[in-house]
């Protein structure tokens, strides 16, 4: 295999903003749960490591005794027996004592002592997993601290100013919602740029000129998308509509860019001697079952004798695209599974109505198919038809889901291979280029850069790739 041409650089992908938004907007439902994920985790942790705290606490007045006893003596006091009283609170005599009168092992609460800003009130706290817990072991500090502080402290005395009530509520309540809704935003902000970032580093081609220096093939034309709904006023309803150039809604754009094609690929078809060409992608959902058809058609209005031909036994779509659905025909499979001779293929010939295009479509999908195939009636068929059409386009199934384009390639005189933007790697596709090149050297015309998006951020419209999109997608997944 030739040497790669050289990948641009990657940065490049970044100002490529559509792109990385329609990707991104593509996983929504991933980020949707992953979100949603982490918002219960951290629910379900706080709650796991959330313990609640009751507190009771009760005021004294600090007063000093002797001979000078004024406001400001006790204010003195006060400050001084702060510190003095906390150690005694958490002092393991008054903590035995407290628990041995409760009928507990140990003292299991917290208990401190403030003073007031510019007072001798002194302020005594007990916090405990249980309101219940809290106000005993308060009820049994003031029980035993008029003793202890005498004995300790002995020119302070304190008087109780307000008595002890058991809280109703923890002094921590659990707020969780506010950490599930930090811990979902901050979520959601990492799964964006998370996935802007894979966006933007996918070597896909993005734009008309990667297809020159990504992929080892020419560019043969840029398919700018087209919608395949339009409105109905007044009512503003929503009509599916086949996107084709002999339909009048079709852009003139479009139109135009798809002559243009049609007048390049028979161009180059003449000059290898070239009468058939099998059309294909890599993947589904590339619209490549649009562009044959609407290729086909402009080649049959420059006067040409053009058969096409729906190779796709995995997931037919061209009946739908040349807006055959109600017509009753005998399908290609049928023909391939029955003793008919070549001559009298004329069975399966149809003509677009309104064209000069003649067609064989295939209706029903076919999950065994690479025994037709490989058998000799197909290539047998083929060489029939080039001899009474100036040029035959086969649409097969994509190359990625099952080996039917390889195959069918053997028995054509030349390829061509749709890309859609910004879907498949580049590498992936100069496989798919090698393996159609692999028989016979020269063999691909070149690639047709479908569903391009104009301007900075690209035209508006839907981000999936289904119900917008000209492309008709096949909506599952090949039988192998």
């Amino acid at each position: 295999m030739e040497e790669r041409i050289e990948r641009s650089s990657y940065l490049g992908g970044f100002a490529d903003y559509y792109n990385i938004v329609r990707d991104v907007s593509r996983e929504w439902l991933t980020i949707l749960i992953v979100t949603l994920c982490s918002g219960l985790i951290a629910y379900m942790v706080q709650v796991s490591l959330y313990r609640p705290v009751y507190q009771t606490r009760t005021t004294m007045v600090i007063t000093a005794t002797g001979t000078y006893n004024d406001i400001f003596s006790n204010i003195r006091s006060a400050s001084g027996s702060a510190e003095s009283f906390s150690q005694l609170l958490n002092s393991s005599v008054l903590r035995n004592m407290v628990a041995k009168e409760m009928g507990q092992d140990k003292f299991v609460g917290n208990a401190r002592a403030e003073v007031l800003s510019d007072s001798n009130l002194l302020v005594l706290t007990v916090e405990a997993d249980t309101p219940e817990i809290a106000f005993k072991e308060m009820k049994g500090i003031l029980q035993y601290y008029s003793v202890l502080t005498y004995e300790l402290m002995g020119n302070i005395r304190l008087t109780l100013l307000e008595p002890p009530k058991a809280s109703d509520a923890p002094v921590n309540p659990l707020n969780a919602r506010v950490l599930v809704f930090k811990v979902m935003v901050i979520t959601l902000l990492a799964m964006i740029v998370l996935l802007s970032a894979l966006s933007a580093l996918r070597d896909t081609i993005r734009n008309s000129r990667d297809v020159e220096r990504k992929l080892d093939t020419r560019l043969l034309a840029t398919v700018h998308r087209e919608r395949k709904t339009v409105s109905q006023l007044p009512r503003f309803k929503k009509d599916k509509r086949s996107i084709l150039i002999t339909n009048p809604a079709t852009s003139f754009r479009f139109t135009e860019t798809l002559r243009k094609l049609a007048s390049r690929t028979v161009n180059l078809m003449n000059e290898r001697s070239a009468s058939s060409l099998l059309i294909t992608s890599v993947t589904e959902n590339e619209g490549k079952s649009t562009i044959v058809s609407n290729l086909a058609l402009a080649m049959a209005e420059e006067g040409n004798r053009v058969l096409l031909i729906d190779a796709d036994f995995r997931k037919p779509a061209l009946y739908k695209v040349l807006n055959m659905k109600e017509a009753d025909f005998m399908g290609l499979s049928d023909y391939l599974l029955q003793d008919i001779e070549p001559e009298q293929a004329k069975k399966l010939i149809l003509t677009v109505p309104g064209t000069s295009l003649d067609c064989i479509l295939n209706k029903n999908a076919m999950p065994q198919t690479m025994e037709m195939l490989s058998s000799s009636r197909m290539r047998d068929l083929i060489r029939f038809l080039q001899k009474r059409y100036d040029y035959v386009l086969v649409d097969s199934s994509p190359m990625q889901m099952v080996a039917d384009a390889e195959e069918i390639a053997d028995m054509v005189d030349a390829c061509m291979l749709v890309v859609r933007q910004h879907l498949v790697e580049a590498r992936q596709i100069n496989d798919g280029i090698d393996a159609l090149s692999s028989r016979k050297d020269n063999r691909v015309l070149g690639c047709v850069f479908n569903y391009a998006r104009s301007g900075r951020f690209g035209s508006v419209g839907s981000f999936a790739y289904g119900n917008s999109s000209y492309g008709y997608g096949y909506g599952g997944h090949y039988d192998r």
